[in-house]
């Protein structure tokens, strides 16, 4: 393309045009961590990203090693576009009982807003998440998915899908012989 059509800016929806597997490539990722970075894991079937840090222990403000609460994560236009950002405290549901499942989901979004205050910054592709609690030894773990869901790239397969038809055609063959030679023995026997 002539370069006054080309676009540079990361907002631009021609900026990935003609790439090939982004869905693989362009990914979320923790670009910069307020404390220690534990797990992280992307699924990109689904979009859906979790991450969990921790507060080192003995990083108060006097000791100058945690100098910032707010956890910086890249979260890709590519991702984004025509979505919205839905993130979610890492709690363990199974404490709480309600036989209502939207109760539970808002008691999960009650907890997330008890424990964590975010924004994304679409222009910077940047997901901002501020703990509320940063006491040194404190674990957090969030999980962040997009809503409508991403349509997968591909289809997982499995060993049915795989070789399901062979096994099949070959056991029927198989079949077909053994009655063959039962037929013929019986009518042999006769």
């Amino acid at each position: 393309m002539p370069k006054f059509l080309l676009e540079y800016e990361q907002t631009s929806l021609h900026l990935d045009g003609g790439g090939r597997i982004l869905d693989a490539v362009i990914r979320p990722y923790p670009a910069k961590v307020a404390g220690m970075p534990l797990e992280f894991n992307y699924e990109m079937t689904n979009g859906e990203m979790s991450f969990s840090w921790m507060i080192p222990e003995g990083s108060d403000s006097q000791d100058g090693r945690l100098r910032a609460y707010e956890t910086e994560i890249f979260f890709p236009s590519l991702l984004m576009s025509g979505r919205k950002l839905l993130l979610e405290a890492q709690v363990d549901m199974s404490q709480y009982d309600y036989d209502d499942e939207s109760e539970l989901v808002k008691k999960l979004q009650a907890l997330t807003k008890e424990r964590y205050a975010y924004t994304y910054d679409e222009d910077r592709q940047t997901l901002f998440v501020i703990p509320k609690d940063n006491s040194p030894g404190t674990k957090h773990g969030i999980r962040v998915r997009v809503w409508p869901p991403v349509r997968p790239a591909f289809d997982l397969n499995d060993f049915w899908s795989d070789f399901g038809p062979w096994i099949g055609t070959v056991g029927a063959v198989f079949v077909a012989i053994l009655v063959a030679i039962i037929i013929s023995m019986c009518v042999d026997g006769i």
